[in-house]
């Protein structure tokens, strides 16, 4: 919100932030508040949005981020855990399924070939955050 009282962005950018927040969690990436905050000023910044967050900082303010999680409680926001653990409670059947689901749709929806499919291992993307 621009102080208490105007949305920073409008219905339908929030509405697609969202989504994009939600797909993020379905692939198992976890977000974590400051990022949450990260991603919001980057949002406004890269489509020169007017807005009042902390530059400095570069993260939307404590009050927009309450504000924006009481208007979507769906979201699920935790820190990330270690890959040994998640991959200990990850394992079963019930999440292998779920994984192979997701991927099948992604093969129907995006007709992927196969040289453009990689191990997360091969792509430099980090898979565990560090805590600040």
């Amino acid at each position: 919100m621009l102080g208490r009282y105007k949305t920073v962005f409008s219905e339908a950018q929030e509405k697609e932030f969202v989504q994009h927040l939600i797909h993020l969690e379905e692939r198992l990436f976890g977000i974590t508040l400051s990022d949450l905050r990260t991603l919001a000023f980057e949002l406004a910044e890269k489509n020169n949005i007017p807005h009042v967050f902390n530059t400095e900082k570069r993260m939307a303010g404590k009050d927009w981020l309450y504000g924006f999680l009481k208007r979507h409680p769906r979201l699920v926001l935790r820190y990330p855990e270690k890959t040994s653990i998640a991959r200990a409670k990850g394992f079963n059947s019930v999440a292998i399924n779920a994984f192979f689901d997701l991927l099948d749709s992604l093969y129907s929806k995006y007709k992927f070939s196969p040289n453009d499919i990689y191990n997360a291992d091969e792509t430099g993307i980090l898979t565990v955050a560090n805590k600040p």
